[in-house]
């Protein structure tokens, strides 16, 4: 708080003194203000500001040792030069800067036009709202309230740092009331409360919640406390980047394709699933050709084999960019029935063209239990068709981009445009979602690390910190080669003090995915799903669904992902 005397100076004449006092008056109302609610001050001297005052490049006020990020003006008349230019650096550097009384209208006791530029500069004061905010911002922050919730204005503190320790001075200013008093600061894990007389100590029971630590604490009439804290733990956060260490195939699901019937005219772009409703509803056996898009933008020999992934294999002639492809299955992918062949030879840079040809057969009695009269659903229910038209995929150890826009749909969920094209994936993956990093189908597993030097401490915790639950089914924690944590939900900290050494360490990332983006559904404008059944992949929702989408239109030609890392 910038301390006023020299306003006092600018209207001192030694006779009148109503304006002294009213400084005075705004100045104790102030401090008086700041105690109650416990946000600690100091007051700062604008001499001294003036010889010891710079900005640094983080946005904090500097004075001599001490820095700091909210400034407050008592009620002033005027204000010097280089304070006004001091604090046009600092709120533009991110500080803040409050006033609770009269602005200066003086720039060093005249009126001038600069001194009207601090009023720009003053953020609103919105009672508990501002508190609250100079709270979140201040290292020092500590509560000290009543049943309710409420700050206790008859206790006052005085905080102070020494090393990695803090001490707050608690003095209950009530004549007779004795006050029990829940305590609550921040970034502190470690307490102890100390009688000052007989220079004995006692450690209370403490509730840890995330960053804050609070417990009851009982202060006499005109009594006083002295409290010391220290933070014992180290937080360790996850890298922004990480380092990529293992990662299994990747994906991309082709689920549309042009499609033509009986060597017909070839037909607009179609969602598989759809093409196989139209050719069930035309009731007749009939030839059908498939032609799917996947551009590649770099040579595809820098990607390694890529290969095709489909069902039934047996029943398709494959041409690939107009070249005849024998399919001979190499392994499955993901599921035994997704058999996959290398097809690295037949792709190219650009635009590629997979053509599938089969005949699309059903036994008669498929029709009549989709389309007859009086089906029971047990019927409908144990069907099995003769020929289904499904997606194919490509897999291997590239990157999935898209050149469309995304747009979120709820927490964990988003669409995309169909304009994906393969590249090759990145070494480093970015904190949080991994999809739309070269991941949009993946399914399976990827590791990924970080290292950093420690000089560990004896009397340290070491404890690594999530700031969300993952994305994904399970992430395993490895601390230098050792699993430490499987991690499903629960608490996003762990303790890894004794997995650390002096040094180098690594902290290795497990991700365990799931088929959500390689199989979809993909076409659901619900996001993520929660219960899935024939109905979701479908354009009307069905029981599976949220009430509100029961017999609803659920269908949008955009592809949905769910978010997939941390």
């Amino acid at each position: 708080m910038i301390h006023p005397i020299r306003s006092a100076w600018t209207v001192y004449c030694g006779r009148e003194d109503e304006k002294i006092r009213e400084l005075d008056d705004s100045l104790e109302a102030v401090s008086c203000y700041l105690s109650e609610t416990h946000l600690p001050y100091h007051y700062i001297d604008e001499g001294i500001l003036k010889e010891r005052g710079s900005v640094a490049d983080n946005g904090t006020l500097c004075v001599g040792d001490c820095e700091y990020n909210t400034v407050l003006l008592p009620a002033m008349y005027s204000i010097d030069q280089t304070t006004a230019e001091l604090l046009e650096r600092f709120t533009q550097n991110g500080g803040l800067l409050f006033s609770m009384g009269k602005h200066p209208r003086l720039l060093e006791g005249k009126e001038c036009e600069p001194a009207g530029k601090i009023e720009t500069l003053i953020s609103e004061w919105r009672g508990e709202e501002t508190v609250q905010t100079i709270r979140d911002r201040n290292e020092f922050s500590i509560r000290i309230m009543d049943e309710t919730g409420n700050e206790i204005p008859d206790i006052h503190v005085m905080c102070r740092s020494r090393g990695s320790q803090r001490f707050y001075f608690l003095a209950n200013l009530s004549k007779d009331k004795t006050r029990t008093a829940r305590i609550e600061i921040e970034n502190i894990d470690y307490i102890e409360i100390w009688d000052a007389w007989e220079y004995k100590k006692q450690i209370p029971d403490v509730c840890r919640d995330g960053k804050k630590t609070s417990f009851l604490l009982t202060i006499n009439a005109m009594e006083a406390v002295l409290l010391s804290g220290e933070k014992k733990e180290e937080i360790i956060e996850v890298q922004n980047k990480l380092v990529i260490k293992n990662a299994d195939m990747n994906s991309i699901t082709l689920d549309c394709a042009e499609y033509r019937i009986d060597g017909g005219e070839w037909r607009k772009q179609k969602a598989v699933i759809r093409i196989m409703k139209e050719l069930l509803s035309a009731g007749r056996n009939v030839p059908v050709e498939l032609r799917f898009y996947c551009d590649i933008e770099c040579n595809p020999k820098k990607l390694g084999p890529i290969y095709l992934a489909m069902e039934t294999c047996e029943k398709y002639e494959v041409t690939i960019n107009k070249k005849s492809f024998i399919f001979v299955p190499d392994g499955f992918f993901r599921d035994s029935a997704f058999q996959k062949a290398d097809i690295t030879g037949y792709l190219t840079e650009g635009k590629n063209e997979i053509l599938l040809k089969t005949n699309f057969y059903q036994n008669q009695k498929v029709y009549d239990v989709l389309f007859g009269d009086n089906v029971l659903e047990t019927e409908k229910n144990k069907l099995t068709m003769d020929t289904e038209l499904e997606s194919i995929y490509l897999c291997g150890n590239f990157g999935v981009y898209s050149r469309g826009k995304r747009k979120n749909i709820s927490e964990k969920a988003y669409t995309l445009s169909r304009e994906f094209y393969l590249s090759q994936r990145p070494e480093r993956l970015m904190k949080h979602d991994f999809t739309d990093q070269g991941y949009l189908f993946f399914a399976g597993n990827i590791e990924v690390a970080q290292s950093f030097l420690l000089e560990k401490k004896e009397e340290k915790r070491y404890i690594l910190r999530l700031d969300r639950k993952p994305r994904c089914a399970v992430l395993v924690i490895r601390v230098n080669d050792v699993a430490v944590r499987t991690y499903s939900g629960g608490c996003p900290d762990t303790d890894i003090t004794e997995y650390l050494e002096e040094g180098k360490n690594e902290i290795v990332f497990c991700f365990g995915g799931t088929n959500r983006n390689l199989l979809g559904p993909h076409h659901f404008t619900g996001g993520e799903s929660f219960s899935v059944g024939p109905d979701t992949f479908g354009d009307t929702g069905g029981w599976t669904e949220p009430e509100e989408l029961q017999g609803k239109g659920i269908w949008t030609d955009s592809c949905c992902f769910v978010e997939f890392g941390f």
